[in-house]
């Protein structure tokens, strides 16, 4: 996938798979330990993340973000500014900066409600879609730097891929836990 065809690449595919999975468990598991109205919104919501890291995984793996990278590299040869694109592409990424700023805004007001339980995975996964986003424009310099700079043996582009995954799915993987145990001590009581 996405030219790292490479033990991080491909670690990153099992990864989104994996937090689509966790996903998908927190939908089957908020039926069953929460009151009726809790448990369809967060139905709804894990429902949402599990069908985003499915697509993010299936575009991860087969290479979709570099087809739109080069998508945007044959537009800008084709309209001549392939040349002078480092301010297009400056701009490409401040508006992305600035989506993920009004996206995070926009999710935590319609999560307010449990934004208690949601809220730290709502900023993983923003961080995550505004870090491919910046990846996607390939600015030369934050190539270089995500690329050839490493942490500890680690590409920082992997890293931050990798790191966000990790959180997001850490943080599904404790939710689950925390609903199962309020799951059981409600079959308790009854």
């Amino acid at each position: 996938g996405i030219g790292d065809n490479n033990g991080w690449g491909w670690s990153a595919v099992v990864l989104y798979y994996v937090t689509a999975l966790l996903a998908g468990a927190l939908v089957w598991q908020s039926g069953r330990s929460q009151p009726q109205s809790v448990a369809r919104q967060d139905r709804r919501f894990f429902a949402g993340l599990a069908l985003l890291f499915l697509g993010l995984g299936l575009a991860r793996q087969t290479g979709a973000l570099r087809w739109l990278t080069n998508l945007g590299r044959a537009v800008a040869w084709e309209q001549g500014w392939y040349t002078h694109r480092t301010l297009p592409q400056q701009q490409i990424i401040a508006g992305i900066y600035y989506s993920a700023i009004v996206l995070l805004l926009i999710l935590v007001w319609l999560n307010r409600r449990t934004l208690w339980r949601h809220g730290l995975l709502l900023l993983g996964v923003v961080l995550l879609l505004g870090y491919l986003g910046v990846r996607a424009v390939s600015l030369h310099s934050i190539d270089y730097m995500l690329t050839y700079r490493r942490i500890g043996g680690i590409p920082w582009g992997s890293a931050i891929e990798l790191g966000s995954l990790l959180f997001i799915g850490t943080m599904l993987l404790l939710l689950y836990t925390v609903q199962r145990w309020k799951g059981r001590l409600l079959l308790k009581k009854v």
